[in-house]
């Protein structure tokens, strides 16, 4: 009976992430989620997040009122994974991202002292805030990301804005991106580096 209740319960809780992504986004056939899922578009509009067919998500998307995340099929996002988009973030068919990688096409925060302080000033107890978590993005430095098509990014990375990851090209575990990837390469390291070229 247990077992039961407990499986009803799971399928609950699949139903409602389901819910929550194409309530947000524009989701192509055969589309998965683990109950782990999650995405915010603080836009309003679907067509800001758009998935392909037969991609899993299991980690959390969310855009800016003004960022756009587009993933293509056979695409899947592990657990902790988190995308989010001020800008623009494209990513292609056949791309593995694993657990608890960031890719951010932002810095969040404004670099400047003084812009950080008022930053600081809004969102402590009893300043205005802002009207969304994403809007904040919009005030800092951002700047597109493309992951191209087969790429495969290991656990606990960083992605940072402007950064191109080419075709076929492989990011080791626990690596930060801060600039492009050729196609067919293996990155690695802080800052990530070439390590190998694959044939």
């Amino acid at each position: 009976m247990i077992h039961l209740i407990m499986k009803y319960y799971e399928n609950y809780k699949k139903g409602k992430t389901l819910e929550n992504c194409f309530r947000n986004g524009i989701i192509g056939n055969d589309f998965d989620v683990d109950t782990s899922a999650r995405m915010n578009n603080e836009s309003g509009d679907k067509r800001n997040i758009t998935i392909g067919h037969n991609t899993f998500l299991a980690g959390k998307i969310r855009t800016s009122p003004h960022g756009k995340v587009e993933i293509g099929n056979y695409c899947y996002i592990s657990t902790g994974a988190f995308i989010g988009s001020a800008s623009s973030i494209i990513i292609g068919d056949y791309v593995g991202i694993a657990h608890y990688t960031f890719i951010v096409d932002n810095n969040n925060h404004p670099v400047e002292p003084e812009a950080r302080k008022q930053h600081r000033i809004r969102v402590a107890p009893g300043g205005e805030g802002y009207q969304s978590v994403g809007a904040s993005w919009e005030l800092s430095d951002h700047a597109p990301i493309v992951i191209e098509d087969n790429v495969w990014i290991g656990m606990y990375c960083f992605i940072g804005k402007g950064v191109t990851i080419g075709e076929g090209a492989v990011v080791a575990r626990q690596s930060v991106v801060t600039k492009d990837v050729p196609p067919y390469s293996i990155v690695a390291g802080n800052p990530a580096r070439v390590v190998k070229m694959l044939k």
